[in-house]
């Protein structure tokens, strides 16, 4: 679900039919305000955007004759409720009128290739291919830049050329500048006119929204967070939350947390470390000062049960969840997505379909 400007837009299926809808409700009563069903849409599971008066649906389909495999993006105007386009792919990011999604291709789906979409119309204004043979691509966009992640690739059977980060103009595919380093693949953060990357392993890596004035720019910064594995949460222009699931099946329990780091510097600002039946394998989202991540890994009877939990963010020792919620209804993979805005939060399970409404007293 998403949460913008007071109204939950949750997409969902018409009842009884192979038929996708988005639904606009009130999330202080949760009456629906409208609903718009989605003629190219079987499944909504791929993501939801609301930009610019736009609802983008990322949905999966049948499978199709296209790079796509079946998985299709619907453009709905907010205004009219209307389908304005669909095209198949995937959605990835929406900023600055555009929206930004990879396609697979060749014999093999071994190629990768960027399309900036226009995303009033969904015509493709440019592409961008990968450099190499199932190198995949994790992308940002914000404030005029389109930020590429690369992923490294194998050129022979005995060299692999490095992964890398590229800055392009998001409006005509134009490269401005490239990221060096060792670090410069993973999961991308736009904040405070800071570009962090934290790859999966245990680094998080900081670079200049701006670059340097140069072709190429070094990191400022790199953090090292230990063996873990690593995703990034909510930041607040001071501080990026970082979770960390430790050492699975070596040390029991897992020395799991959130690590808040200093996006000036790469310091780690402070540690709250997570109870010992705590999993974290999804970034947290942030609201205020609340740290919220889905945790519990067994059964609804186990001693770590699904559920959804927030911390504080001031928290440095003994840390137990600020709220908990816990139920069957959380469980099952992927984890269920959460959205927190104006003291609502929504929960939106996958394995029930179903939309959970709490009000932060």
């Amino acid at each position: 679900p998403a949460l913008v400007d007071g109204i939950a837009y949750i997409p969902g299926h018409v009842p009884g039919q192979v038929l996708g809808e988005l639904e606009a409700v009130d999330p202080q009563t949760g009456q629906t305000l409208w609903t718009a069903t989605l003629g190219d849409c079987n499944t909504p599971s791929n993501g939801l955007t609301i930009s610019a008066g736009m609802a983008f649906i990322g949905c999966s389909n049948t499978l199709g004759a296209n790079d796509s495999e079946g998985d299709t993006v619907v453009a709905l105007d907010l205004s009219t409720h209307k389908e304005v386009w669909s095209r198949n792919c995937l959605i990835a990011v929406v900023a600055d009128g555009m929206m930004f999604t990879t396609v697979i291709g060749g014999p093999e789906g071994e190629t990768f290739t960027t399309l900036g979409i226009d995303a009033y119309t969904g015509q493709v204004r440019y592409q961008i291919p990968a450099e190499g043979p199932d190198q995949t691509q994790t992308l940002g966009a914000k404030d005029g830049q389109l930020v590429i992640i690369s992923s490294p690739f194998r050129t022979s059977p005995v060299s692999v050329s490095p992964g890398g980060l590229k800055v392009y103009n998001d409006a005509t595919g134009a490269l401005l500048w490239a990221g060096l380093g060792p670090h410069n693949s993973g999961n991308l953060t736009f904040d405070a006119g800071h570009l962090l990357v934290t790859d999966t392993g245990q680094f998080v890596s900081e670079w200049s929204e701006g670059g340097c004035g140069k072709a190429t720019c070094a990191a400022n910064w790199v953090a090292n967070l230990g063996a873990c594995y690593t995703q990034p949460g909510g930041a607040d222009g001071h501080t990026l939350a970082v979770t960390a699931q430790c050492d699975v099946g070596i040390i029991v329990p897992p020395p799991n947390r959130i690590v808040l780091v200093d996006e000036s510097t790469g310091a780690i600002a402070h540690t709250i470390p997570m109870p010992a039946d705590q999993y974290v394998f999804q970034g947290a989202v942030r609201s205020g000062s609340l740290l919220w991540v889905p945790g519990g890994y067994g059964p609804p009877t186990a001693a770590d049960p699904p559920g959804i939990e927030a911390f504080d963010v001031n928290c440095t020792t003994n840390c137990q969840p600020v709220v908990d919620l816990a139920g069957a209804q959380f469980s099952g993979s992927p984890w269920p997505s959460i959205a927190v805005a104006d003291g609502t939060v929504l929960i939106q399970t996958w394995v029930t379909r179903q939309v959970f409404a709490y009000r932060l007293k």
